[in-house]
């Protein structure tokens, strides 16, 4: 896959730059596992257009690294990100709270906290992914002679 650092290393940036904005509000322990998530997330889905259709030749870029998928992937982002990501959020703090009622030195306590930990590292992956594959999208438009297709 050409430019597959490239794609991980601006997928992974640009999920983490959104993440400064949708984190506030959050303890420090859960920003920092969204962020995480982010970045693991947007890493990912900087190379999933080349992944679903392989750079084998220049003009490899079909319906995967079209326009009018983009605008699919970010309205579907806009529409369900937010609420999937609270909900992933809510299972998180829920299991946070579920871990009081164990002894801090049990292995209830640190599997709680571990899940709970977890679910704030999904909440960001689920919302990193869409914007790392518009982030290889924008690339592939910026930085291509060929640009992206608008339909395939």
């Amino acid at each position: 896959m050409p430019r597959k650092l490239e794609h991980t290393y601006y997928g992974a940036v640009v999920a983490l730059g959104h993440a400064t904005l949708s984190t506030r509000g959050l303890s420090p322990g859960q920003a920092i596992a969204e962020a995480m998530g982010y970045a693991m997330g947007g890493g990912l889905g900087g190379q999933l257009p080349d992944r679903i259709e392989p750079a084998t030749h220049p003009n490899h870029r079909k319906f995967a690294h079209s326009a009018s998928l983009g605008v699919g992937v970010a309205l579907l982002l806009a529409r369900y990100g937010p609420q999937v990501q609270l909900q992933f959020r809510q299972v998180g703090e829920g299991l946070m709270r579920d871990r009081e009622k164990y002894d801090p030195e049990s292995w209830q306590w640190m599997a709680f906290s571990l899940l709970g930990m977890l679910a704030h590292v999904l909440a960001g992956i689920v919302v990193g992914v869409p914007i790392g594959y518009l982030s290889h999208l924008g690339l592939d438009h910026v930085k291509s002679s060929k640009g992206i297709p608008l339909l395939a």
